[in-house]
């Protein structure tokens, strides 16, 4: 359920854009926090004053990485009633562009999407429950049938 009422005055709301590699379904295009090369998250952030979360996610996206968002849904959402965020998150469908960073201090590269679990990720708590709700936790945690 797409949500646009912040949970209080003051609160953050932000929009994130989750976008798999097109040969590679485990990879996804992450970018690191400015200024903390060891801290990789998803593309997007914080709307302007008025700002709707789909077109703010593919404005954040396009400022971060240079990939431009043709078409992508709504699939999750996450609130953090401790720090007062909301943060909408949009899988990509279609997309162009050749990611590289757009911003001074930040990285852009294709990872592992299981690396934005890593505890040292900032946003590593919002990343299990969307990667659980598409249905990735659970196929990446199966017993190797090897074993």
């Amino acid at each position: 359920m797409l949500v646009t009422t912040l949970p209080k005055p003051g609160a953050v709301f932000a929009s994130v854009a989750v976008i798999r590699h097109r040969s590679d379904p485990d990879l996804v295009l992450a970018v690191t926090r400015r200024g903390r090369p060891d801290d990789w998250g998803l593309p997007g952030g914080k709307l302007d004053p008025g700002e709707h979360p789909a077109p703010a996610c593919r404005r954040e996206t396009l400022e971060e990485t240079g990939v431009l968002i043709l078409e992508g849904k709504h699939v999750y959402t996450r609130t953090d009633p401790t720090v007062d965020r909301l943060v909408n998150f949009y899988l990509i469908s279609q997309w162009i562009g050749e990611p590289r960073a757009q911003e001074a201090g930040i990285e852009v590269a294709w990872r592992p999407w299981v690396s934005m679990l890593d505890p040292k990720n900032t946003f590593a708590p919002y990343y299990g429950g969307l990667f659980q709700h598409l249905g990735w936790v659970t196929r990446a945690c199966r017993p190797d049938p090897r074993d």
